[in-house]
Order: structure tokens, then C-alpha cells, then sequence
């Protein structure tokens, strides 16, 4: 009996063992065919692309939009137009059906739609539609409009593609165009680059001949020849013309190569950049620089003992890791990975491009991402801003925050803000702030506001809004926020800090008399300055001076860790970087109108906290020359590597969010640089002056030019002005201010309007409709001279308050009309360049209302 109890135990223990298995089976099956569901892979590109062409050559290939987009921002191409005005289109449809096709012609500001055109003749071969459009008489020469194409899908979608159109037949586009693609095609032929090359280049010590990834004019021959790297394109080269106009141009080159070794295929994004201006008999390359960033694959990628190879990239890689440095995130060419070192697992957490190199939709690079932290998990918070190449946000431009839960494998998106102004832009600005706190909450800084999201509930609550330039600062981690209360940053008697870990908001208040202005941060401490309330004045040219006593650091419990002080010298301009905050200082000097400059000041960082536990390396090599590399803190055994491929989870409804309207009502001025966005000013002058500094234009949020660093024409003179002498002594601004106006067809007595206390900027704005004032003070002559070579008289004010017109010049000299003496006369430049410097370099002009 005993014997048959044991055998019923051990058939019972068996049975329950075998269900506990079973149901383990049952249960892992439904849980994988619930995950199978509720994710897939992202969905491939579906929006066609749009290209011109000119004499065969293509150029200037866009990409559609989904939403309407504001066209002010939007510089990215130029379009001339060919001779007759027309254009012609290519469109690559990759299998979409494209059921109607028409076109929009807008002003810049896009308050006056000029032509709304369908398109109706047009040839469809395969998946290449062609058309030549002839566009409407109706544009003024010279004169930049805004172009939009229009493709409605079989689907319904409706797709715009945006540029910008001038009509200038003589621009010689074609002539320009073979000269970029002859550069082109010279740099892979070393016989024809030697024999054609050394007359552009302009190589010397300045080139760095040490990496592939940053090429230059002055690097050497052998550089632009890629050296001894076996690198073929494996895509044709398109020419997208940034700025251009008779003589010069800037264009971009963009194309794909390939470097075959050990029978793998290293893809590289390319982007070149001229600069060339059009002579008589040949062209002159003016500036010239090729990047170069390889694309990092996990099928081709070479992983060697503790390092992952990333190639010829930039140095700055952004990486991130665990706090114990097992797991980490990195960026590269726009798509994110992760390398578990625990597990031996890596995966390609997200990105557009899908691996076919041909496809200029997946790897079209007008997007970034910026990982928030690595968990010990390695689950990661990351965001992806910018133009979306495809998925469920096809063609939209914004924001979309990730969350990429790393057991489950699962990407999974917790929002998306759009956004309908330029990549640059909003680059620009979630660089300010755009951090994910523990409490699963999003702050964003965004047109002059600072947003909280609720990442759970898809809540949005505004923090601050209507935020003046320099008013706002993050810390390095972007964990601790500052700014200035109130719309006058120069009246700030209240700085506000706000821990966004905890939640946490602290005040500075200004001591009596004095007023306060965040300067930035020292990684988590805060550097604020103080000033004088009667200090805070406009100086002889009208420019505001900030001159602050005191610099002071103060750390997150609200301790001062430094405090700047020096007897009658005074910081009015900071910049801050990782390591040290140099300072501009002035000294009170009665000589020479109530300041002078003195010597810059520096304050030291002491932090000498080092970096993380997995490092970036850069090596040197024979053929590819610098390479960068991760060094990881544990050699990876690639025979039981795992690629995953992660999908993303889906679901029902719409994680968007609208922000609330942009309330700043402030002046800006957006300067571009090589076709790119270089920075966003309050002050005009400093705008113009970094234009003229780097040949860059200016460009106000009406898409207006405000000024354009170019080559003038030698000499020039306004003739319709004629002297005009003062009756009454000290009435010289008044005199000045009617013959602007009288030049414009106003007629108009501006003495009265003077004496009663208004300022010749307000005088020009109110009487002379329809005229954009342009403050310059502290431009230099050769700078306002853009202007005079335009026919518009410059102002310029002296300390005394008399004034003088600059009308003309010529190589040597200026042309001024002096309502002291009633007389039109000539100065030479040095003597004109020391008179108006004593003066403060007190400029004023216009714009008239044709720009």
C-alpha cells in the first residue's frame, strides 16, 4: 500500500509540473500575440519628392509638407526663374498616386497671394511625372515670392512643397549649376583635379589635412581628393541654391558615397558648400567646405574588443549612459542606438533611414535627437525634433518625445507638438530647454515660452510665455531653469529659478536701486549680474548700456559661491562657456562720454567632474585618417552578440498637442550664414555687424532683407537729393528727416514734431507709411554704404545733435548733404571713418515699401 501511495504522489507531482510548464506556454504565446497587435515597424515613405530642372541639370529637391507651413521662415532653396518666367518640375512619385497637381505665389510675408494655378499639362512616365510651368506676369523683377506645389494623393492627402522664386534672367543659372557639378565630378578624378582644381583652391596652413569628416578650400589638394580613401558616390549629386543673385551664389551640394572594404559597403552622407562669384572670363571660388559623416549600420559595423567603430563623424558624439555604465544610447546621422554591455545587446532604437542609400526620403537629414537619460534597465527617454521622414507624422515638422522600454523591446511615443517654422528654428530653440523629469513631465522652451506636458495624462500647462532675448537660461543638464520677470529684461528686479526635479521655484530679488539679469549657468550654479538703476542708461548713439557692478554664482540651495566685484569697473557683456565666463568690462571715463572699455575678465569653473564610464576615442589611421570610436568598459564578445530590431507600440487616438499662441511681441532679426541659420538677435546692429563679420544677410520674421553682405557697386550717388540748408541753427536732424521723407514722395515738416520730444525713428515710422526703419547705431561706415548703393540715404547723428545725410560714395570717398553749410560735399574715407567713430557711429535708414 505504502509503495502505491509513492506512486500516485510522483504521478500527481508530474501532472502539476507539466500544467504549471503548459500554462507558461499559453501564456507567453497570448502575451506575443498581443505584442504582435499592438506594435509594428515604422511605415516606409510614402510622399513623393520634387525637383527643378535646369538644362538637364537637376536642383533644389524638396520635401512635402503635410501641414501649411509659415512662409516668412522657410529659406531653405531659391528658385530663379528661367527665361519667360517659367519652371520646370520633376516629381518622383514612388508609386503614389497624384491626383491633382497646382501651385501658389505668395509674397515673403505671405499676406498677398499673387497666382493660384492647377496644372493641368504635365507627363507621367512610370513614377516620374514632368511639367513645365509658365507662371503669370505678375511679379516684380528682382523681387523674392514664395513658391508652393501642391499634390493632392489618390489618397486625399494634400502635399506642399515650398520655396522661394526670383525673377532675374540675368542670374545665368545654368552656367552656374555646371560650375558646382564640374567641381564635383573634378574631385573624384585625380588627373582632372590636378590639372583644374589648384586655381580655386586656396590651400595653405589654415587647412586641416588630418580628417576626411571637415574638407575646406585651404585644405591641400590631396584632401579634396579624398586622399587614398577608395570613395565612389552612389547617389547623383543635387545642387540646392541657398542664396544667389548676379554675380554670386551660394549652393549646397548633397549626394551619398560608398567606401567596398572586406566586401562591405561603408555609406557616407556628403554635404559641400560653395561660395563663387562670376567673373568676366571664370569663376572664383570664394569659400568651399565638404562634410562628410558616416552612416552607422549594424549589418556593416566593425566591433572590436572594448570598441564600437563609428567612423569618419564629428568628434562632438552624443552619448549617454547608465549610471553604472552598463547600458548606453548614441546619436549618429539621425537615427539612435543602444548597446546593452550586461545582455550583449544592441539595437537601432530609432530612425528614418532603412538602409536603401537610394531612397532620398529615408535619408533626407533635417531632423535630431536628443536622448534625456539611459535608465539601469537601458530604458531610455530620447526625443526626435524636426522634419518627420516617415511613420505617422509623415511630413510634419515638431517635436515627438519616445520612451524605448528595452525589455519588451518597444518604442513607444508619448507625444508629438508640431511645429510650422523652419528645422532651424526650432533646433534653436528646444536646444534652450527640453528635459524629462523622473515624474514623467516634458518642459520645453518654444517661441519665447517655457511648457510643461504631462507625459502620462497629455496635459499642458504654460510655465512663463512672452520671454524678451536674453532673458531665459538652463543649466547644462537643463534640470535647473532661471529667468527674468517682466518684458523689460534691462528693468528686471526679479529673477526666478525653478528646480524641475522637484518642482521647486525660488526667487532673486534686486536690492534696492538695482536691477538684475540672469547670465547663464555654470554647469548647475547660476551666474546673475547686478546693475545700478541710474547706471542703466542709453549712451550718446542710443544704445542701451547695462553696465553691472557685481557678477555673482549662486548654487541650486541658494547659496553665493562667488561674488564679482571690482571698484569702478563694470561688466556690460558676458559670455559663458563650459569651463570659463569671459567678461566685457568698462570704466567710467568723463573724456569720452562717460565710458571707456578696459580689459576682459575671466572666471574659472573648479568643477573637475570627469566623464562617464564609457568614453569617445579618437584614433588615426593611414588611409581613412581620424576616426572616432566608443570605448566601451567591457569588451563585447561579437559571437553571442544580439541585434534586435525594435517595433513601435500603437494606438488609438492622437497624442498631439497644440501649444498655446506666441504672445512676444518683441523685434527679431534672423541671420543666416551659408544658407544656415546663425543665430536670432533683438538688436539689429549686432545682427548686421556678425553678417558683415561672416558674409550672411539678415532677414527680419516677414522675410524681409535688411541687409546682405555683397559686393556693392563701386560709386553711386543719390542725384535726386539736393542741398538743403537748415534756416535755423540746430533744426540740421529736422532738415535731414524731411529730405528721407521728401525722397519718398512724403512732404511732411518733422521741426515741430521734434520739439515736441519724438524720436526721429517713431517721426520716419508714422509719416513715411509703409517704410521699415532700420536702427544702425554702431554700424560701421563700410556697412551702411549697402544702403546709400541702394539709393536710400543713410542719417547720421552727431553727439551734438546736428546730423548729416551719406548720399554717395566712391572708392575713396564719401558724399555727404550737410544742412550746416547747405552744401553737398565730398569726405575722404579715413576722414569720414574717424568722424562719424567720435560720433558713436549714430546711424539711421529705411527700407521703402518694395523692400
Amino acid at each position: 500500500m505504502r509503495r502505491k501511495g509513492i506512486s500516485k504522489g510522483i504521478i500527481l507531482t508530474i501532472y502539476c509540473v507539466c500544467m504549471f510548464f503548459a500554462s507558461l506556454i499559453l501564456l507567453g504565446a497570448l502575451m506575443n500575440r498581443g505584442n504582435t497587435d499592438m506594435t509594428a515597424e515604422m511605415s516606409p515613405a510614402s510622399f513623393p519628392l520634387v525637383s527643378f530642372v535646369c538644362e538637364g541639370m537637376p536642383f533644389n529637391t524638396m520635401h512635402g509638407y503635410a501641414d501649411q507651413m509659415e512662409i516668412p521662415y522657410l529659406r531653405d532653396t531659391i528658385t530663379p526663374l528661367m527665361e519667360g518666367r517659367n519652371l520646370s518640375v520633376k516629381i518622383d512619385t514612388y508609386g503614389t498616386g497624384i491626383e491633382k497637381i497646382s501651385y501658389e505665389v505668395r509674397t515673403m510675408d505671405a499676406s498677398r497671394l499673387i497666382e493660384d494655378t492647377q496644372i493641368y499639362n504635365y507627363i507621367t512616365d512610370g513614377d516620374t511625372i514632368t511639367a513645365d510651368i509658365t507662371l503669370k506676369d505678375l511679379l516684380e523683377e528682382y523681387q523674392e515670392y514664395s513658391f508652393c506645389l501642391l499634390l493632392r494623393t489618390v489618397r486625399g492627402d494634400e502635399i506642399r512643397y515650398y520655396t522661394r522664386i526670383i525673377e532675374a534672367d540675368d542670374y545665368q543659372v545654368p552656367e552656374k549649376l555646371e560650375y558646382v557639378y564640374f567641381f564635383n565630378d573634378a574631385a573624384f578624378d585625380k588627373y582632372t583635379a590636378s590639372m583644374e582644381l589648384p586655381t580655386y583652391l586656396e590651400s595653405n596652413a589654415e587647412g586641416n589635412n588630418t580628417t576626411f569628416h571637415k574638407v575646406n578650400i585651404h585644405s591641400s589638394l590631396n584632401q579634396v581628393t579624398w586622399g587614398n580613401l577608395p570613395v565612389e558616390r552612389v547617389t547623383e549629386p543635387v545642387a540646392m541654391i541657398r542664396d544667389i543673385e548676379k554675380d554670386l551664389a551660394n549652393i549646397e551640394v548633397q549626394y551619398s558615397a560608398v567606401i567596398t572594404e572586406n566586401d562591405k559597403d561603408i555609406f557616407y552622407a556628403v554635404e559641400e558648400y560653395y561660395r563663387i562669384r562670376q567673373g568676366e572670363e571664370r569663376f572664383f571660388l570664394l569659400d568651399y567646405e565638404r562634410t562628410m559623416e558616416q552612416i552607422f549600420d549594424l549589418e556593416t559595423a566593425t566591433m572590436v574588443n572594448n570598441k564600437i567603430m563609428l567612423g569618419i563623424v564629428d568628434e562632438d558624439v552624443q552619448m549617454a549612459e547608465s549610471s553604472d555604465g552598463s547600458r548606453l544610447a548614441f546619436v549618429n546621422a539621425g537615427s539612435l542606438y543602444s548597446y546593452n554591455i550586461a545582455d550583449n545587446k544592441i539595437s537601432n532604437v530609432f530612425g528614418f533611414f532603412d538602409g536603401d542609400i537610394t531612397d532620398l526620403r529615408e535619408s533626407y537629414q533635417n531632423h535630431n535627437i536628443r536622448i534625456f537619460y539611459v535608465d539601469e534597465t537601458g530604458n531610455i527617454y530620447f526625443m526626435v525634433y524636426g522634419y518627420m521622414n516617415r511613420g505617422i507624422h509623415e511630413g510634419e515638422m515638431g517635436v515627438a518625445v519616445y520612451y524605448y522600454d528595452s525589455v519588451l523591446n518597444i518604442v513607444e511615443e508619448k507625444v508629438f507638438v508640431p511645429y510650422t517654422k523652419s528645422f532651424e528654428l526650432l533646433e534653436q530653440d528646444v536646444s534652450k530647454l527640453s528635459y524629462v523629469n523622473s515624474a514623467n513631465e516634458y518642459f520645453l522652451y518654444l517661441d519665447h515660452a517655457v511648457y510643461q506636458i504631462n507625459l502620462s495624462d497629455h496635459t499642458c500647462r504654460q510655465l512663463v510665455t512672452g520671454l524678451p532675448q536674453g532673458a531665459f537660461a538652463a543649466s547644462r543638464r537643463q534640470q535647473i531653469i532661471a529667468w527674468a520677470s517682466g518684458a523689460d529684461l534691462n528693468n528686471a528686479t526679479q529673477i526666478i529659478l525653478c528646480d524641475l526635479t522637484t518642482g521647486k521655484i525660488s526667487n532673486i530679488e534686486a536690492e534696492e536701486n538695482t536691477r538684475i539679469q540672469p547670465i547663464g549657468f555654470f554647469g548647475e550654479d547660476f551666474v546673475y549680474g547686478a546693475a545700478w538703476k541710474e547706471d542703466i542708461i542709453r549712451d550718446a548713439t542710443g544704445k542701451m548700456l547695462y553696465p553691472m557692478y557685481q557678477v555673482l554664482i549662486r548654487d541650486v540651495r541658494g547659496n553665493i559661491l562667488k561674488q564679482y566685484e571690482e571698484a569702478g569697473v563694470y561688466v556690460v557683456d558676458t559670455q559663458v562657456g563650459d569651463d570659463m565666463i569671459t567678461m566685457v568690462r568698462m570704466k567710467r571715463d568723463d573724456s569720452n562720454r562717460g565710458w571707456s572699455y578696459t580689459t576682459d575678465d575671466q572666471i574659472l569653473n573648479n568643477d573637475t567632474s570627469t566623464g562617464g564610464k564609457n568614453t569617445i576615442e579618437v584614433v588615426t589611421t593611414e588611409n581613412y585618417e581620424k576616426i572616432i570610436q566608443i570605448v566601451l568598459r567591457k569588451e563585447i564578445d561579437v559571437d553571442t552578440l544580439q541585434v534586435l530590431e525594435p517595433k513601435q507600440v500603437l494606438f488609438e487616438g492622437n497624442r498631439s498637442i497644440e501649444l498655446g499662441e506666441d504672445i512676444y511681441t518683441g523685434n527679431e532679426y534672423y541671420l543666416y550664414v551659408k544658407g544656415d541659420l546663425a543665430g536670432t538677435y533683438a538688436a539689429l546692429p549686432e545682427a548686421i555687424d556678425e553678417a558683415y563679420q561672416s558674409n550672411g544677410i539678415v532677414v527680419d520674421g516677414q522675410g524681409t532683407y535688411l541687409y546682405r553682405k555683397t559686393g556693392r557697386v563701386t560709386r553711386n550717388q543719390i542725384m535726386a537729393i539736393a542741398p538743403v540748408k537748415a534756416e535755423t541753427e540746430g533744426e540740421e536732424l529736422a532738415v535731414c528727416l524731411n529730405v528721407m521723407l521728401a525722397l519718398e514722395g512724403y512732404t511732411v515738416d518733422t521741426a515741430p514734431l521734434l520739439r515736441q520730444g519724438r524720436e526721429p525713428e517713431e517721426i520716419l515710422e508714422e509719416k513715411g507709411q509703409g517704410m521699415t526703419v532700420l536702427d544702425l547705431n554702431g554700424c560701421k561706415l563700410d556697412i551702411i554704404l549697402y544702403y546709400v548703393a541702394q539709393d536710400i540715404p543713410v542719417l547720421a547723428r552727431m553727439v551734438d545733435g546736428s546730423a548729416v545725410l551719406v548720399i554717395g560714395y566712391n572708392e575713396y570717398q564719401i558724399v555727404v548733404m550737410n544742412p550746416q553749410t547747405g552744401t553737398n560735399y565730398k569726405i575722404s574715407m579715413n576722414e569720414a571713418n574717424r568722424w562719424f567713430e567720435e560720433n558713436g557711429n549714430w546711424f539711421l535708414a529705411y527700407l521703402n515699401k518694395n523692400g
